[in-house]
């Protein structure tokens, strides 16, 4: 009888230990995990998130700086009095493009002279110019551009910086005070070419393959001139900015 009760005392201790893991894991795994790791991981994703935009935005207004316009091309249409006042267009778009063109020159020079990259805005090449040069700059009045001095001897490389900067301000200068005048002209020209697709039947008589031909071009150039305009505003605000931004950083001189 002792031996059958040592066995049976033996099968229910056995029983006890091959239980006694899952009882011991059960609280474990109930236990409420702890709400920092989340806490901590969510605000490094919101610092995260919060520093790439302020990245993408300062990269945005350099690039915004570069970013090109294709401006649709004005062509002959076939009718002579509508065509001489295209070519007026087209010489004022002509005028307008070179205008952007000297100006996106003179930031280029500029970015590169200064070491900064092209998607850089001009705002970050100043600073970077001011910080190199020191307290040996100064700013003085041309007219109305401002324009940038050593005060005393600087190395070549801060020279090369200075005169790339009154370059990007005499651009800016030119372009500002020409493309207002251009935007007047295409006005002008807004106006006198608005009626030009009702007019084309009365002047392409029995010829419908020509009417309809003149029609598309007649569109595409009004459509053209309507551009000049807002091209015009662009080339402006960046002009003006150029100059808002080195008077943040430099002064407007006396």
């Amino acid at each position: 009888m002792s031996t059958l009760v040592r066995l049976l005392g033996l099968a229910v201790l056995g029983a006890v230990l091959v239980a006694a893991p899952e009882a011991v894991a059960k609280p474990k795994s109930e236990e409420p995990a702890s709400s920092t790791p989340e806490t901590t991981a969510d605000t490094t994703t919101d610092t995260k998130s919060t520093k790439t935009k302020k990245e993408k935005k300062t990269k945005k207004s350099g690039k915004d700086e570069e970013k090109e316009t294709e401006l649709t091309p004005i062509e002959d249409c076939g009718i002579e009095s509508m065509d001489a006042i295209f070519r007026e267009a087209k010489d004022v778009q002509t005028k307008l493009e070179e205008q952007r063109v000297s100006l996106k020159t003179a930031r280029q020079e500029a970015k590169s002279a200064l070491g900064v990259g092209t998607d850089a805005p001009m705002s970050k090449a100043f600073e970077s110019l001011q910080k190199t040069a020191g307290d040996k700059l100064e700013v003085v009045m041309e007219g109305t551009t401002p324009k940038l001095k050593a005060k005393d001897a600087v190395p070549e490389n801060v020279q090369v910086g200075i005169d790339a900067v009154n370059g990007l301000l005499d651009a800016s200068s030119a372009t500002v005070t020409s493309v207002v005048g251009l935007k007047e002209n295409a006005m002008s020209l807004v106006e006198k070419s608005k009626d030009f697709p009702k007019q084309i039947v009365a002047e392409v008589k029995g010829n419908p393959l020509g009417a309809a031909k003149a029609t598309t071009t007649v569109t595409k150039n009004i459509k053209a001139i309507g551009e000049i305009g807002p091209q015009a505003d662009k080339l402006v605000g960046i002009g003006t900015r150029m100059v808002s931004d080195f008077t943040e950083v430099f002064g407007s001189g006396s």
